[in-house]
């Protein structure tokens, strides 16, 4: 690896970990991704979700939901766009329960 790699990777590594993220290794990430074209750590990332939208989110059902609009975003700059809304918690899924639309959390913006 490079110099100007571990300038870059070691920091933010650091900076995430002191704000309560888990570093994962390059073979950790194999494990839950169960396969290298996955884009998502799936066990992970339904966990987050359910965390971060408790109450809200109430099936497995939503959650799946969530990931697949997260999989259907387009690899273009409106697909960028539509992903930053995602992660600001500006985007929404129709909750049956309470009739609505409701704002789906992907970050726990309060560590920030």
């Amino acid at each position: 690896m490079s110099l100007e790699f571990n300038a870059v990777r070691d920091p933010l590594i650091r900076y995430l970990t002191e704000i309560d993220w888990n570093y994962l290794d390059p073979k950790e990430l194999v494990e839950h991704r169960g396969k290298i074209s996955e884009l998502f750590l799936l066990p992970i990332l339904r966990q987050k979700i359910k965390e971060l939208n408790k109450g809200v989110m109430e099936t497995d059902e939503q959650v799946d939901e969530v990931i697949k609009k997260l999989r259907n975003v387009g690899a273009n700059l409106t697909g960028n766009q539509d992903f930053r809304q995602y992660l600001r918690g500006e985007k929404t899924i129709y909750a049956k329960k309470e009739k609505r639309e409701i704002d789906v959390r992907l970050i726990g913006l309060d560590k920030f």
